[in-house]
């Protein structure tokens, strides 16, 4: 599978303001257990993929 570069760019853009508001939220609650962050993580990797 090829990745276009700008299109790599475009969609860790696109989701950039969606993710910020999850961490901060995770962050304002100050709940941050390892499991929770590792859930957030996936999410984050598999949606810059598009997977």
């Amino acid at each position: 599978m090829k990745i276009d570069k700008n299109n790599f760019i475009y969609l860790i853009q696109s989701r950039s303001l969606e993710i910020q508001d999850e961490y901060q939220q995770l962050v304002y609650l100050k709940y941050l257990p390892q499991s929770v962050f590792q859930e957030v993580s996936c999410k984050v990797d598999s949606a810059s993929l598009g997977l």
